[in-house]
C-alpha cells in the first residue's frame, strides 16, 4: 500500500476512522525494526498526518484530538513511531513544515498542534527531525515565517502554568473518536505492499 493510496482511502471520510484504526494497530504490531513491515506502517503515518485540502485526515484527527485524549495519544504515538526511523527524517520534516504551514493557514487548529506535537517534543527532543523543526539547521539562511510562528507557540506552551486543553471548548460540538468504528471492520492486512 502506498502513501498515495492511504490518503485517497482517507479522501472518503467515512473510511478515516476504519484507515486510521488500522495503521495505528500497524505501528503497535510492528515494532521491531527488521521486520518488513515496520517502515510502511510508519510511513502509512506520515502519509496520514500530511495536511492538504484534498487529503483531509489530519485536519480531522486533530480537531478530534482536542475532545479525544485517545486520539490525541494516538497521533503522539504515530509521531513517536516515525520519528524513530532514520530513513524518514527528511519526511517527518516535510510534515513538521507543512503542519506548522497548516496551522498559519488556519487549516489545523494551533491547540491540538501544540498539544500533541508538546507531548512528542518530551520523548524525541534530540531525535534529529524534531529538533532541526524547534531549533533550526545550521548554515540555513531562511526559515519560513509559519515554522518561526509554530515554534512561539510551542515555546510560549512550555512555560505556560495552566494545565493542557482538556474537553471541548466552548461553542464547539464535541466529536465522535476518529477510531471508534460503527461497523464489523473487514479483515485486514500489513502494509507488506508498501515499498
Amino acid at each position: 500500500m502506498t502513501e498515495e493510496v492511504v490518503r485517497a482511502m482517507c479522501s472518503e471520510i467515512w473510511l478515516l476512522p476504519r484507515v486510521w484504526d488500522t495503521v495505528s494497530k500497524w505501528v503497535t504490531e510492528y515494532k521491531q525494526p527488521d521486520d518488513r513491515n515496520h517502515l510502511a506502517a510508519r510511513r502509512a503515518v506520515l502519509a496520514l498526518l500530511d495536511p492538504s485540502a484534498d487529503h483531509p485526515a489530519a485536519t480531522l484527527l486533530l480537531s478530534n484530538a482536542l475532545e479525544h485524549p485517545d486520539t490525541a495519544d494516538e497521533l503522539v504515538q504515530g509521531w513517536s513511531a516515525a520519528l524513530s526511523v532514520p530513513a524518514l527524517e527528511t519526511r517527518c520534516e516535510e510534515v513538521l513544515a507543512a503542519w506548522a504551514e497548516a496551522v498559519a493557514d488556519g487549516a489545523l487548529d494551533a491547540d491540538a498542534v501544540v498539544e500533541v506535537l508538546n507531548h512528542v517534543i518530551r520523548e524525541h527532543w534530540m531525535t534529529g527531525p524534531l529538533s532541526t523543526f524547534i531549533a533550526g539547521r545550521a548554515a540555513t539562511g531562511y526559515t519560513s515565517q509559519s515554522v518561526v510562528d509554530l515554534r512561539e507557540r510551542l515555546i510560549l506552551r512550555w512555560n505556560d502554568p495552566r494545565p493542557p486543553h482538556t474537553g471541548p471548548r466552548s461553542g464547539q460540538t464535541p466529536t465522535r473518536h476518529a477510531t471508534s468504528l460503527e461497523y464489523d471492520p473487514a479483515p485486514h492486512t500489513g502494509p507488506e505492499d508498501e515499498a
